[in-house]
C-alpha cells in the first residue's frame, strides 16, 4: 500500500504581487539610445523584480521574452509557452513557481509474513526567487532556488499504514522514528518483525568412537590400534524436539517446522538396538564412517601384526583392514580387502589394498596399489543389479498370485512359502539360479580380498535360491530379507566404485605406486619411482628426481629434476590435470595426449596446464 502527497503551487512574486512592464519614460533612456535616434532595437530587462521594456526606434526590432525554469509569464493575461514579442504597452506578469515538499510510503509484507518492509521516498520542496536579467533584445526569465524544505512525516501516518495492511505484531517504532526523521531521498527499513518458531531440534547422531579417532596419533605412540569389541556402543541417536510456535507480523500463529528425524544408517559389523537409537558393534574390528551426505556406520575386521611382516609371519592376506606395527620386509606381500597401515618401511615388498594405504616411513623398491578392485566391482555391480531386478519381479509375481481368489494357500501354510518360490523359479524365473551361479563364479575368480558383505550375500543367495534351497524357506519375509541384503550389497559396491582411496608415504625410492585417489608424499620426495594417481600427486616439501608421474587432477611438487640434469622426469597430465612446481631443472618432459614439451632450462614457479582448446601451456620464471 502506498501514500503519495505531491503538489505544485504557483505563487506571485512578493506573496501575490505581480510584475508589470514599466515604460521607458518612467526610467529614462540609456546613453546609447540618446546618441542613436535612427534604427535602434528595443530592449527588455528584469531588475529587482521589475520588467522594463523599451520599444525600438525606426526600423529596429521589438524585444522578446521567453519563460525559463520555475516561473510562469503572462502577457496581457495570456501565459506564454515560447519566445514572445513585447512592447511598452503590454501588461507583463511574472509568477514564481514553488515546489511543495512531498513523500511516498510503500509497505510490503514478505511472503512468509515474518517481515514488513517500509520504503520512504522524500522529495524536498523548493522556494524560488526571480533572477535579475540585464538589458537585452531577447530575455529568458527564470527563478532560482533559495531554500530546500524537506517534508515532515508523522510517526502516526506510518502506524496507520501498518494498521491498514493488518500489520499488528513486532512493530519497530524506534526504526520507524529514525526513518521519518531521515533527511534524504530514500530510506528502507524493516518496520515489523515476527517471532520465529523456537526450540525445533533435528535428531542428532553422536558417534562415540570418534573420540578415539581424535587421539589417533597418541594411539600410534602408545602401541594401540583404533578398534572396538563386540557389543561396544558406536553411535547414539538423540531424538528430535518439536519446538514452539511463532507469530507473524499479522498476529497469526506460525507452526514450527517438522524436525528431521534421520536414522542411524549401518552396514556390516553393526546392529541397532533400543528401537534404532543405539548402534553397537556386532564384530570386533575398526569402526568406519563412510559417505558425504548419507553416512553409513560399519565395522571392518582388523588384523594387527605386531612387529614385522617377514619370515615369522609369511605373506599376509586378510579380508578386512591390516595394521602392521613394524615393517614389511624383502619379498613379502600384504593383501587387504580393506586398508593397510604400516608404521615402519615397505622394502622390496608388495602391498595391495581395496582401500587406503598408509606407510609412516619409507617405500624402497616396493609395489603398492590402493583401490585396485574398481574394475572387478563394476562387473559385480552389474550382476547385482540384474539379480535385484529379477528378485523384485519374482516377489511381486508371488504377491499377485496369492491375491487371486482361485489360488489356494493351504499348501503354503503347511509346507512354507518356499513352495511358491520354487514354483516361480521352475516356470518363470529359471534364469535366477543361473545368474547366481555366474555371480558366485565371478567372485571366486577375483584373486583379491573382496568386501565381506559381498561374499556373505553370494553365499546366502546360493543357499536359498539354487537347487532345492527355495523349499527350505518357510516365510515370505525370507525373500524380503534376501532382496534387502542385495540392495545393501548394491549400495556398498556403488560406494566402493565411487570412493577414491589414497596412498600416503613419507619417502619413495625405486617403487611403483598406483591408486584411484591421491598419492601424498609427506617427506623428502620421490627418487626413480613411478607414481600413478586417479586424483592428485602432492609432494609439497620434497624433490622428484627420475621416474614418471601420472595424474588426472593435480600435481604439486616443491622441486622437480636435478641441478645437474642427469635425473630426467616424465610428467603425464591426463584429462584437465595441471602441474605446479616451485623449482624445475632441465631434462623434464611434460606430456598431454600427443603433445610433449621438454624443459631445457631452470624455472621457478612453473605451471603447466591444458587450456580450453585442449592444448598444453606453460607459464613460469626462467632462471639463468
Amino acid at each position: 500500500m502506498a501514500i503519495d502527497k505531491d503538489s505544485m503551487i504557483k505563487e506571485q512574486t512578493h506573496r501575490g504581487s505581480f510584475l508589470k512592464a514599466k515604460s521607458k519614460r518612467q526610467f529614462g533612456r540609456s546613453t546609447d539610445q540618446e546618441t542613436n535616434d535612427e534604427d535602434q532595437n528595443g530592449t527588455v530587462m528584469l531588475s529587482n523584480g521589475q520588467v522594463i521594456v523599451c520599444n525600438p526606434k525606426g526600423y529596429g526590432k521589438f524585444p522578446t521574452i521567453s519563460r525559463g525554469s520555475n516561473v510562469e509569464v503572462l502577457i496581457n493575461g495570456e501565459k506564454i509557452t515560447s519566445s514572445t514579442v513585447v512592447n511598452e504597452g503590454d501588461q507583463i506578469e511574472v509568477q514564481v513557481v514553488n515546489m511543495e515538499p512531498s513523500y511516498s510510503l510503500d509497505l510490503k509484507v514478505t511472503k512468509d509474513k515474518m517481515k514488513a518492509l517500509l520504503r520512504l521516498e522524500k522529495k524536498p520542496g523548493k522556494r524560488n526567487a526571480i533572477e535579475d536579467v540585464p538589458r537585452s533584445l531577447e530575455v529568458c526569465i527564470s527563478a532560482m532556488c533559495l531554500q530546500e524544505i524537506w517534508p515532515e512525516v508523522e510517526l502516526q501516518q506510518v502506524l496507520n499504514l501498518l494498521h491498514e495492511s493488518k500489520v499488528i505484531f513486532g512493530i519497530r517504532e524506534d526504526a520507524i522514528q529514525e526513518a521519518v526523521a531521515f533527511q534524504g531521498k530514500e530510506i528502507s527499513i524493516v518496520a515489523a518483525v515476527g517471532q520465529e518458531p523456537t526450540g525445533v531440534q533435528d535428531s542428532q547422531i553422536v558417534y562415540t568412537f570418534q573420540k578415539q579417532v581424535a587421539n589417533q596419533d597418541s594411539h600410534f605412540q602408545s602401541g594401540k590400534v583404533l578398534s572396538v569389541s563386540i557389543g561396544e556402543v558406536l553411535a547414539v541417536k538423540q531424538p528430535p524436539a518439536t519446538g514452539y510456535p511463532g507469530i507473524d507480523v499479522t498476529g497469526e500463529t506460525v507452526p514450527p517446522r517438522q524436525p528431521n528425524d534421520e536414522p542411524i544408517l549401518i552396514k556390516s559389523g553393526v546392529r541397532l538396538i533400543n528401537d534404532g537409537t543405539v548402534a553397537v558393534a556386532s564384530i570386533s574390528g575398526k569402526p568406519v564412517l563412510d559417505g558425504s551426505v548419507r553416512k553409513y556406520l560399519s565395522v571392518d575386521p582388523v588384523y594387527v601384526v605386531i612387529g614385522d611382516v617377514g619370515i615369522n609371519t609369511g605373506h599376509i592376506s586378510f579380508k578386512g583392514n591390516i595394521v602392521i606395527t613394524g615393517s614389511v620386509l624383502d619379498n613379502f606381500s600384504v593383501d587387504a580387502g580393506g586398508s593397510i597401515e604400516v608404521w615402519g618401511d615397505a622394502m622390496l615388498a608388495t602391498l595391495y589394498a581395496n582401500r587406503e594405504v598408509a606407510i609412516h616411513k619409507n617405500a624402497i623398491s616396493a609395489r603398492i596399489q590402493a583401490g585396485g578392485l574398481s574394475v572387478n566391482y563394476k562387473q559385480i555391480l552389474q550382476m547385482l543389479r540384474v539379480l535385484q531386478n529379477r528378485l523384485e519381479s519374482m516377489f511381486n509375481a508371488a504377491r499377485i498370485l496369492k491375491s487371486q481368489p482361485a489360488f489356494s494357500t493351504a499348501d503354503l501354510q503347511a509346507k512354507g512359502e518356499g513352495q511358491l518360490v520354487q514354483l516361480l523359479i521352475d516356470f518363470k524365473y529359471k534364469d535366477i539360479p543361473k545368474i547366481i551361479t555366474a555371480f558366485v563364479q565371478t567372485l571366486s575368480e577375483v584373486n583379491k580380498a573382496l568386501d565381506p558383505l559381498i561374499s556373505e550375500v553370494a553365499t546366502e543367495l546360493k543357499d536359498k535360491l539354487c537347487n532345492l534351497g527355495p523349499l527350505r524357506m518357510k516365510e515370505q519375509a525370507e525373500v524380503e530379507m534376501l532382496i534387502a541384503n542385495v540392495q545393501k550389497a548394491v549400495e556398498t559396491v556403488e560406494w566402493l566404485i565411487s570412493t577414491k582411496v589414497n596412498i600416503t608415504v613419507n619417502y619413495v625410492q625405486n617403487s611403483l605406486l598406483r591408486t584411484t585417489g591421491d598419492i601424498i608424499v609427506t617427506g623428502q620426495g620421490s627418487i626413480a619411482s613411478e607414481l600413478e594417481a586417479g586424483g592428485s600427486i602432492l609432494i609439497p616439501n620434497g624433490k622428484v628426481r627420475g621416474g614418471r608421474l601420472i595424474a588426472r587432477d593435480k600435481i604439486k611438487i616443491y622441486e622437480l629434476g636435478s641441478p645437474t640434469g642427469d635425473s630426467g622426469v616424465n610428467i603425464q597430465l591426463l584429462d584437465n590435470c595441471c602441474m605446479e612446481a616451485k623449482f624445475v631443472h632441465p631434462v623434464v618432459t611434460i606430456e598431454h595426449g600427443t603433445e610433449r614439451l621438454l624443459i631445457q632450462e631452470n624455472y621457478r614457479y612453473l605451471r603447466a596446464w591444458v587450456n580450453e582448446e585442449g592444448y598444453l601451456k606453460l607459464e613460469g620464471v626462467a632462471q639463468k
